[in-house]
């Protein structure tokens, strides 16, 4: 009879414990990994991997270097200043900084010469009084690059294993938080409904000393991404046209004092 006692306290400990609440484990990272092996499976070191997400519908191929235009109105003189901006807060590239401006309205032609296949970048225009050194106006909309262009968007190369790897969430933009993004022609910058952008991701691996190369697509989520190609390539391509971007063009459109500062939508979006 003394055993009882002892058994029927082990049982209530054990119900007690089992009882607490479950606390679902935290989420992992972004990551980006990738493992390229031939048919025998052996491993293939030395490829460029080419990267950008599946064109929006409707978006056309990109032709010339990667530009954008953007209007803004001014109303009176000021110093200005366009920066496009990483979503991590990064300036990454400055299409015009300090230039002085009259009130009027304007267009500036901004070229990017980056290695990316698809970015999202904030638009920043601030305009600074030439006399007080007091900002006069600060604001920011968004844009989108599409490069799809195996030559320019280069995320890196496969190492030694054949494998490469990256942590880089903004060059795979579709993961991220991002704002309602506007659509724009060529035209100028009215919207044309809300851009999207797809999940899924063309890889394009070339071998720059044969020219062979071959594209696979992929989903890519907000998580570990292990991806495994099998490395067969095309024949020989032919030679892309390569794209060079020029200086930023500024061009006043229109006299007067408009109504107020203002940054309109950039166009087109998304711009290649």
């Amino acid at each position: 009879m003394r055993f009882i006692p002892q058994l029927l306290l082990a049982i209530t400990t054990i119900s007690c414990t089992s009882d607490g609440p479950v606390t679902p484990p935290p989420p992992e990272p972004f990551s980006f990994s990738l493992s390229v092996r031939d048919s025998n499976g052996v491993a293939v070191p030395g490829l460029r991997i080419g990267v950008w997400n599946h064109p929006p519908p409707g978006t056309g191929s990109p032709e010339g270097a990667a530009a954008c235009s953007f209007w803004l109105d001014a109303q009176g003189p000021a110093l200005a200043r366009l920066t496009l901006v990483d979503l991590d807060g990064q300036p990454d590239t400055i299409l015009f900084e300090d230039v002085p401006v009259v009130a009027g309205t304007y267009m500036v032609i901004g070229h990017v010469n980056r290695p990316y296949g698809t970015r999202v970048y904030q638009c920043r225009f601030t305009a600074t009084d030439t006399s007080s050194d007091s900002t006069l106006f600060d604001a920011s909309v968004y844009a989108v690059l599409w490069q799809p262009d195996a030559d320019v968007a280069v995320l890196g190369w496969t190492g030694p294993e054949g494998t490469f790897q990256t942590a880089d969430s903004l060059s795979f933009p579709n993961i991220l938080s991002l704002p309602r993004l506007v659509r724009t022609g060529l035209a100028g910058p009215d919207s044309q409904g809300i851009l999207s952008i797809p999940d899924s991701i063309a890889i394009a691996l070339t071998d720059t000393t044969t020219d062979q190369w071959q594209i696979t697509v992929h989903a890519i989520t907000d998580g570990p991404n292990a991806i495994q190609i099998t490395w067969a390539p095309d024949d020989a391509r032919a030679p892309t046209r390569g794209r060079h971007a020029g200086d930023p063009v500024v061009r006043r459109l229109a006299d007067g004092i408009p109504l107020e500062w203002k940054l309109y939508h950039p166009f087109p979006i998304p711009f290649n």
